[in-house]
């Protein structure tokens, strides 16, 4: 922080207050204000905006700078809590969730997932291929700092330790028709719950979201053994992940060979895409869309020691896949980054201590199989929490305005 000085070309002096990377701390600074002097104290100059930073130009102080977007929530946030065997509700997630991912850690149970879209106490499950079913005293409501559990045991059995993965998917639930098959989202911008019905013909949906997803979820909700499709960037749109089973990728017509756009998922037709557009069956799609701060997606490859993947942001959940055959890891800061759990899997949460997370991403600390072998290929997803989701963009405003004051040829004096 610092004061600096300088001389106007009608030989005014003048004081400003910047930080080390020039910009400027106080709103506004001293001296007569007016349309032919500098703001007054406490003012912006038209056209200003926080962030903006001072700097000389042909003997003249002057602003620069573009606005930048700006801090958002990460709409994130894991939770772990201990069952009551009654009811109750889990607070402090700081937001209305709109996706709830739960997971009872301490016995083998599938994972139970409810989502605003389709309502409470009505369930999927990430480990098998079972459609939507009525699951009373589950997840009984959403909340506006959290949700309510019944005396569902795959929720909220007595003195059972479990995790929720909880998303916000922002305040209402709409019709979108940009697509060729009307559907209906519920979206922040950066995550959406998107439902609509199939027709077995080449179409498109709309996603809602602020720009093309890098990552997608759909599962049927009324087709018993129609699996979960996943699509992620790193893998391109020939290819697919299914979510319920540990196989590597594989090439088929889910996305119709054509990547999403801002506006609409593609899917594939000819009566062959049964897992994403079989007509008359209706579908689920949980869509994310990378956000600096707030989301990654990408891919590494495996070296069977040491290995740093970098996000941008402290993760405070990540999932990574094997490209081959492997199971869906998923680690979070609740429980501790070490301990895995598996989308894939009814399993116990197991004790890797194989990955730790970073301030700028995580780092697998050896050779875990099915996640760090050597030569392998992965994907992965990682979120950050709403703390670390405006920390990390902050740092990301400071770096751009840096460069962006590199980059100018005036200088500050």
């Amino acid at each position: 922080m610092a004061i600096l000085y300088g001389t106007q070309s009608n030989g005014e002096t003048l004081p400003v207050l910047v930080d080390q990377f020039g910009n400027l701390l106080a709103k506004g600074i001293e001296g007569p204000p007016g349309p032919e002097g500098p703001p007054g104290v406490g003012e912006l100059p038209p056209g200003a905006f926080d962030g903006a930073y001072l700097g000389w130009q042909n003997g003249e102080l002057v602003w620069f700078g573009t606005p930048l977007p700006p801090v958002v929530s990460s709409g994130f946030r894991p939770i772990i809590y201990t069952g009551n065997g009654g009811t109750q509700s889990i607070t402090g997630i700081g937001f209305s969730p709109d996706f709830v991912w739960i997971k009872l850690r301490t016995a083998a149970n599938s994972h139970a997932l409810f989502d605003t879209v389709r309502g409470a106490n009505l369930r999927l499950k990430s480990d098998d291929t079972s459609a939507e079913s009525q699951s009373n005293g589950s997840l009984t409501s959403f909340d506006t700092d959290g949700f309510t559990v019944g005396n569902n045991p795959s929720v909220n059995g007595s003195s059972d330790d479990l995790v929720a993965w909880c998303w916000d998917g922002g305040d209402t639930t709409v019709t979108n028709n940009d697509g060729t098959i009307e559907s209906q989202v519920r979206s922040n911008g950066n995550f959406s719950v998107v439902s609509y019905s199939g027709t077995s013909v080449v179409s498109s949906v709309g996603h809602g979201l602020s720009k093309a997803p890098s990552m997608i979820f759909v599962k049927s909700l009324n087709n018993q053994g129609y699996g979960w499709r996943v699509y992620h960037e790193s893998l391109g749109v020939t290819q697919y992940l299914v979510l319920n089973q540990d196989r590597g990728s594989d090439t088929y017509l889910d996305w119709d060979n054509t990547a999403p756009t801002d506006t609409v998922i593609n899917l594939g037709g000819s009566g062959l895409t049964w897992t994403t557009c079989a007509d008359g069956t209706d579908y689920i799609a949980y869509c994310w869309a990378e956000t600096p701060g707030v989301s990654s997606f990408g891919g590494y490859t495996g070296n069977g020691s040491r290995n740093s993947v970098v996000t941008g942001f402290s993760p405070s959940f990540v999932m990574i896949k094997s490209t081959g055959t492997g199971n869906w890891f998923m680690f979070d800061n609740a429980r501790g980054s070490y301990k895995a759990l598996y989308a894939n899997l009814v399993e116990v949460e197991a004790d890797t201590g194989a990955v730790e997370f970073l301030e700028d991403g995580f780092q697998l600390l050896f050779g875990l199989p099915g996640a760090n072998v050597s030569g392998e290929t992965y994907i992965y997803a990682a979120f950050s929490n709403p703390e670390d989701a405006a920390y990390a963009q902050r740092h990301l405003r400071r770096q751009a305005k840096q460069e962006e004051r590199q980059q100018n040829e005036t200088h500050l004096r």
